[in-house]
């Protein structure tokens, strides 16, 4: 299925940039490359013990659309951290083993969520009651299929800059929020993975010549290469040349200011131990302390 080889691509880069699943940041890629996608997010709540059945989460939903392998009467579920949604206290060596086997994300139907969720939810069970433990209310396959198919939500459709192939256009779409994009080839192609079995927009973003440098890349942004802009971004060598006159003046001033304080200090220790010398008969001051009785202090 070419979603979820879309999905475990980006998951890759993801977790390979942030060191964590983000559904926003996959929903941004997914959409770069022109997934019809919206955010969904299971709002929950409600008053007295409904509140337990009914959970808060959030995932994403893929439109159909023929040219990614996805049938046009279709709808996807897509969870990044559909694996953790199960993770319970003191598991049992079997129930560990299930985890092990369940991959980390979701991407399918709701109606092949629904039996692997019941499913998930008593082995889960059973990991209680083998435990001695209670099994939450929260924790049941009714409240536990609130998160995918909930009765409030809150929907977020995500645009697809689909139209144009630019890297500075993928760019402000999130494609790469944090990660220069020219380090995406080789940090895909280091994990063994290809365009090969993608969508048509995935290979051609995987295949889009990266820039040799950065500098390069900073000298070709223009009008050019942003077909909707109008606005011409150069650089300001006046102004930089200003700024690194003025830190430099600054930083020299700083120098001078911290050499003068120490020739400062010497002048006046030396004024003072040469006044003190001169007197024939120093200053005296009476001094009384607290319990002790009146002395003499040379000052």
């Amino acid at each position: 299925m070419q979603l979820l080889r879309d999905v475990r691509a980006f998951q890759e880069a993801i977790l390979r940039e942030d060191g964590r699943p983000d559904t926003v940041v996959l929903a941004s890629k997914l959409a770069a490359v022109g997934y019809k996608l919206t955010i969904r997010t299971a709002l929950g709540g409600g008053s007295g013990r409904s509140c337990f059945h009914n959970l808060h989460h959030e995932f994403l939903l893929v439109s159909g659309d023929p040219e990614f392998g996805v049938p046009q009467e279709k709808e996807y579920l897509i969870d990044p951290y559909f694996r953790d949604q199960f993770h319970i206290p003191q598991p049992t060596p079997a129930y560990e083993e299930l985890m092990r086997l369940l991959p980390a994300e979701y991407v399918g139907t709701s109606a092949r969520l629904v039996p692997l969720v019941q499913l998930l939810c008593e082995e889960m069970g059973a990991a209680f009651e083998a435990r001695a433990m209670t099994c939450p209310p929260w924790r049941q396959a009714k409240a536990m299929l609130s998160k995918w198919l909930p009765t409030k939500v809150r929907d977020v459709g995500v645009s697809s800059p689909r139209a144009s192939d630019s890297w500075n256009d993928m760019l402000s779409a999130g494609v790469s929020p944090t990660t220069p994009l020219d380090q995406y080839h080789p940090r895909l192609h280091s994990t063994g993975c290809s365009p090969s079995g993608h969508s048509a927009s995935f290979a051609t973003w995987w295949n889009k010549p990266a820039a040799a440098s950065k500098g390069e890349a900073d000298n070709s942004v223009s009008a050019a290469s942003s077909p909707g802009s109008s606005i011409k971004l150069e650089r300001s060598t006046s102004l930089l040349s200003r700024n690194l006159a003025s830190k430099a003046m600054a930083d020299q001033a700083a120098k001078a200011q911290q050499a003068a304080k120490p020739t400062l200090a010497a002048q006046l220790q030396a004024a003072n131990l040469e006044r003190f010398l001169s007197d024939e008969h120093p200053p005296i001051r009476r001094v009384k302390m607290v319990g002790l009785k009146a002395g003499l202090l040379v000052s």
